[in-house]
């Protein structure tokens, strides 16, 4: 945002904040007669220090350490516990953007301590009191009170991440991007909870998935699968699923089924990419898919028609979603586009295809390999630029075009790159995922996560096997197949009962005990801690 829009917005802020910032200064005083401001050293534009303004709210006479110190620190004040809480203790900031100090959107200002080579592509511009990591870390105080070593946890994790969505933000920047984050950050703070990083008031992080951010991912493209008794069992599912009962009413409302376990890639997080997948590779039957389709018709609205492998290798693949679509059932389908079947755009369109997800990790094609092994980023431009202008060509609402971005290490500084190409393009969205870096620190309490997978989604191998979620194609558990265990009897099967009762306290030994089994060392629900990166199994 220019300098002018600044200094007119922050000036509007304070003239309408006067009242409140006064009766907070003034209880700040009378609290112990300390100063009411509190200053400190941060890094501004051109790498020049200067002194940034919050309201006091540490003891007097007492000095901070460390910049973001834990919530429970006894040097804060109840009334800065308040303050930090609603993040009014931000507010003198509006004088430091007055002053040209700051922006209202840019990168968050660091202490000179932290200050390193890698700040060197944000010296350019103003530091500011909103970016998408601060978003994104907005229960910071909250996380690193659950973790032993909190500076450590912050320079290792959280810093480093918030230097790669700053560098991602300066690549996206216009005056909508802008817009955003300011109506994001006022967003989050009168809700009090970050972008991603979700807790509850007095326990530490839950996992990475809510169901809010499930239904605004897929609303829009499970629409056509929708019926009055399929809603009533969906509204049913997801109260069982919120009172954790075992035995339970509803069927589950999602199909994920994998049309084949091969792929043209080699990713290194995968064990179909890795080979270490045991199981046979196959191609799901047509007729296997036609009597999965009669055993959930009743109560299934979407369709995930993807798993281990790549799901356009299907010779038939087109046909089983005109299949899954006779049903009146939405279907969605994951793929990287590099096999040469996915050069038939048009089939895309005809079938009925209600979403594609399609998987590009990086910007570049240095990049983009390092995860997608032996793609090329050449193929998947010009699929999804063909795609694009077909629909637009043929005025095709569908397929919704969603460019997903899974987060690693190597490629974190491209998101904002990909981003801007994924628009360029054509896609219609575009998705960061991945596993949450602060899921390795997390505490694991008594009662996971809810895990979605048991309540609500049914999943199955290319040969009809059950799998007790979409992140464990390769384990054995249950050990039961659709054609020999129709879906009614192993919806309440004693296996998935327990597994149930394991998801709502850990009570259950047979659970605890179960070999080849992904619940008893879940880390996405917390039961486990997860152990390097995230893998699909």
């Amino acid at each position: 945002m220019n300098r002018l829009l600044d200094c007119l917005l922050s000036a509007v802020c304070l003239v309408v904040g006067l009242i409140p910032m006064a009766i907070i200064a003034m209880l700040i005083s009378l609290g112990d007669g300390g100063p009411v401001f509190f200053s400190q050293t941060r890094i501004g534009r051109h790498s020049r220090p200067f002194r940034l303004l919050k309201f006091r709210t540490m003891k007097r006479g007492s000095e901070a350490d460390f910049t973001a110190s834990p919530r429970d620190d006894a040097r804060v004040t109840p009334l800065g516990r308040w303050l930090r809480r609603h993040r009014l203790d931000e507010l003198p900031q509006l004088l430091n953007v007055l002053r040209g100090d700051m922006s209202l959107i840019g990168p968050r200002p660091e202490v000179p301590r932290y200050y390193s080579p890698a700040f060197a592509r944000l010296s350019h511009v103003r530091p500011g009191l909103v970016d998408s990591a601060t978003l994104r870390w907005l229960d910071e105080e909250r996380l690193l009170r659950t973790v032993d070593d909190p500076e450590s946890f912050y320079r290792d994790v959280i810093l480093p991440d918030k230097l790669a969505r700053s560098h991602a933000d300066i690549e996206a920047r216009s005056f909508t991007h802008d817009l955003g984050l300011l109506l994001g950050a006022a967003r989050s703070v009168l809700r009090r909870r970050g972008e991603q990083t979700r807790f509850e008031q007095s326990r530490p992080y839950r996992g990475t998935w809510s169901f809010p951010w499930i239904a605004r991912r897929y609303f829009r493209s499970s629409l056509s699968g929708f019926t009055p008794r399929r809603a009533a069992n969906l509204a049913l599912a997801v109260t069982e699923m919120a009172l954790a009962r075992p035995l339970v009413r509803s069927r589950p409302f999602v199909l994920r089924i994998e049309p084949s376990n091969a792929c043209t890639l080699r990713c290194p997080n995968c064990a179909c990419g890795t080979h270490t997948d045991p199981r046979e590779k196959g191609l799901l039957a047509m007729e296997d898919l036609r009597y999965a389709l009669e055993q959930t018709a009743g109560s299934v609205v979407a369709v995930r028609l993807d798993g281990m492998g790549e799901p356009t290798m299907h010779p038939q693949i087109f046909e089983m979603i005109r299949l899954i679509k006779s049903h009146g059932m939405s279907v969605s389908m994951s793929t990287s586009l590099d096999p040469p079947s996915c050069d038939r755009i048009d089939a895309f369109i005809d079938s009925g295809l209600d979403r594609l997800v399609v998987s590009m990790d990086g910007a570049t094609q240095a990049v983009y390999e390092q995860y997608r092994v032996g793609g090329r980023l050449e193929n998947v431009q010009r699929r999804v630029t063909r795609l694009a202008r077909r629909k637009r060509v043929r005025r095709a609402r569908n397929p919704l075009i969603e460019v997903q971005f899974l987060d690693l290490d190597h490629n974190r500084h491209e998101i904002g790159d990909t981003r801007r190409l994924a628009r360029e393009w054509g896609a219609d969205k575009f998705t960061v995922t991945g596993a949450d870096p602060t899921i390795k620190a997390a505490q694991f309490p008594k009662n996971p996560k809810r895990c979605l997978w048991l309540w609500c989604v049914v999943t199955l191998a290319w040969n009809l096997d059950y799998r007790s979620c979409t992140n464990a194609w390769s384990l054995p558990w249950p050990a039961l197949n659709m054609r020999d265990t129709p879906l009614d009897a192993y919806w309440n099967h004693p296996h998935l009962r327990e597994a149930r009762v394991f998801n709502k306290d850990k009570s259950s030994a047979y659970i605890t005990n179960a070999k080849g089994c992904k619940c008893n060392r879940c880390y996405e629900m917390l039961v486990a801690p997860m152990e390097g990166d995230y893998f699909c199994e």
